[in-house]
């Protein structure tokens, strides 16, 4: 136990501002109140939950989500210096968060937390759009951000001089002062509400302040460009002029993924679960299940799929050609699969049908008036090669064993579409033996 003079004569040797920590003796860091975060982040962590704090500074987040119930608690700090003083501080406190000096644009290998805080971080970051991925994959409950607006003080600083500049080329060729004052009038108004990023100059002196997000913005890569969050909720901020973005990342308890190129027989497969019990087999009530597309994942926010955070059996109606059709060219750039990593239990299910039966069917399921669209009637060509179907398949696989190294509750199923019978594959490598042979010259 340390003695009033001790922890008195720390505070006033030490430069501790930013943030007011209380210390034993009514003691206090010459920092700002940050009661508001503190009560924000109180509202969201449960008991016995664990928490992660990026940029945690001297701790004060850390401290307090101790203090309110927190199993566990890592902050991660570059500085070495506010390191130090956060372990003096959290000793002070009989208190034990892990503070670790890591750079979390390494994307360091971290456990899953149940509560990841990212408190006026992100424009201090050379990639925040990655390093935001990075916390969503890092989250098992609920991420918070506190972001820095491009408010009228930032855009004064780094973009007035531009603009004005133009106003005044402007003015003197149409002699339009009193328009120009106009024009710069509704500079407030469109970035408040604008959906940019905005890039600061860089300078030494800015603490590499780099990138100014849009509310609107934010809320485009949360609950657009990442199929991750359930939720994704904005609040104002006192602090500066900030705001809070409160995300709530999807949990799903069985995720059972009907996979195959068109024409391969998913929409049939799928609603015949009940009846060919294949609903009994794969664990799946079709009677209560939410049902997605991956084309509805990339076209929707992900709340509009999935209202709650918590889902109990979820069919994932996946065409494995999408990658090329929306010429992403990739699985690990096709966002819909986001929810991949969101499930606590995977049943991947693979429609293979032989090419002649994938052809008729094809045929057979997107021909209108005995037509098919330039899409369809070029996926006809390329079905007439084994190999294209050959690798088209073995991608797929590829992509879920690179997937599932992080994952230990994979189940991987064929159905034969000749016999219907849907059967339970070893691994994924039987998976693949069987994709070899089916597509193989004869």
């Amino acid at each position: 136990m340390y003695s009033e003079n001790e922890i008195s004569e720390f505070v006033d040797s030490e430069d501790l501002k930013y943030q007011r920590i209380e210390l034993p003796y009514g003691i206090k860091t010459p920092g700002e109140e940050r009661t508001e975060t503190i009560n924000l982040v109180h509202n969201e962590l449960k008991k016995g939950q664990t928490v992660l704090d990026i940029g945690s500074f001297l701790g004060l987040f850390c401290i307090a989500s101790l203090q309110q119930g927190a199993s566990k608690v890592t902050g991660l700090e570059l500085n070495k210096e506010k390191l130090r003083q956060a372990k003096q501080i959290a000793e002070f406190l009989q208190l034990k968060p892990k503070y670790l000096r890591l750079d979390v644009e390494e994307y360091p290998r971290l456990d899953k937390h149940d509560l990841v805080l990212c408190l006026n971080v992100l424009h201090h970051l050379r990639n925040p759009i990655g390093v935001l991925r990075y916390l969503a994959l890092h989250t098992n409950d609920t991420v918070i951000i506190e972001a820095a607006q491009f408010g009228i003080r930032e855009a004064t600083k780094f973009v007035m001089r531009d603009i004005k500049s133009f106003i005044k080329s402007w003015t003197r060729d149409w002699k339009s002062l009193q328009t120009s004052r106009i024009l710069l009038g509704f500079i407030p108004a469109i970035i408040k509400n604008t959906s940019a990023a905005f890039i600061a100059p860089y300078s030494p002196n800015t603490s590499l302040r780099t990138f100014f997000f849009s509310k609107a913005a934010l809320d485009t890569i949360l609950n657009s460009h990442m199929k991750l969050f359930s939720s994704v909720k904005i609040k104002k901020s006192n602090f500066k002029d900030r705001y809070f973005i409160v995300c709530k990342k999807l949990k799903i308890k069985h995720l059972v993924v009907v996979s195959g190129t068109c024409g391969s027989g998913k929409s049939t497969f799928i609603d015949n679960m009940q009846s060919n019990g294949y609903a009994a087999q794969l664990g799946a009530n079709k009677m209560t299940d939410t049902f997605v597309t991956g084309n509805i994942l990339r076209e929707q926010k992900l709340s509009e799929s999935f209202p709650n955070q918590f889902n109990n059996t979820v069919i994932f109606h996946y065409d494995i050609n999408s990658i090329n059709r929306h010429e992403l060219h990739s699985y690990e750039r096709d966002q819909s699969l986001d929810i991949l990593t969101c499930a606590d239990k995977i049943s991947i299910v693979l429609l293979a049908p032989s090419q002649k039966i994938l052809l008729n069917q094809m045929v057979h399921s997107e021909s209108k008036d005995g037509y098919l669209s330039s899409y369809h009637n070029n996926l006809q060509k390329k079905y007439k090669s084994l190999e294209w179907l050959r690798a088209l398949h073995l991608d797929w696989l590829e992509f879920l064993n690179r997937d599932s190294l992080n994952l230990h509750s994979y189940k991987f199923y064929e159905c034969n579409s000749t016999n219907n019978i849907l059967q339970p594959m070893t691994d994924i490598d039987s998976l693949k033996m069987l994709v070899e042979k089916r597509y193989s010259e004869s």
